[in-house]
């Protein structure tokens, strides 16, 4: 009933849209939820790629320790190819729905990715989740956070997931 995947700070994001029993926080208080906000679908890709090669060169982190899940699977293709037409750090490539290595950085949709998790996920084409009647694809989106999570979509899609989190706290 303890949850050891997550720092507490994704717990409370992403059990805010869980249906099941209780589940305890982890003590590992982490980082803020983080939101990049955009428009547009190209402008909101532009800010996903420009965050993961800072990741990359700056911080060091692993390409394959980041993902980049999209919540709406029925226009995935659409998201998939505006990353994939801009470039991340040589020798690391894009990888649509496949599988991870060293040179790879994975673009899958939620319901693909459920039961699997990374330390970095960008959630991507939240402003197309109706919150009300899809709750499990933000609990499982959000979820598979281990220690840095990426909300991205319109400024009023992020807010709104982020004000429903403040209101339960």
């Amino acid at each position: 009933t303890v949850n050891c995947r997550n720092t507490s700070q994704i717990h409370a994001a992403a059990y805010n849209y869980y249906q099941g029993n209780p589940v305890s926080p982890p003590d590992l208080v982490g980082q803020d939820i983080n939101i990049l906000s955009a428009d547009s679908l190209s402008a909101q890709a532009k800010k996903i790629q420009s965050k993961i090669v800072e990741l990359i060169s700056q911080h060091e982190v692993a390409p394959q320790d980041i993902v980049v899940l999209v919540a709406n699977a029925p226009r995935k293709q659409d998201y998939y190819d505006e990353l994939a037409a801009l470039s991340i750090t040589k020798p690391v490539h894009w990888q649509a729905e496949g599988r991870r290595n060293s040179n790879t950085l994975l673009l899958d949709t939620c319901n693909r990715f459920k039961g699997l998790e990374s330390a970095v996920v960008f959630l991507w084409a939240i402003d197309d989740v109706d919150t009300q009647r899809e709750p499990e694809i933000l609990y499982v989106g959000q979820s598979r956070a281990k220690s840095v999570l990426y909300l991205v979509g319109r400024k009023v899609s992020c807010e709104q997931i982020l004000e429903n989190l403040d209101s339960q706290s």
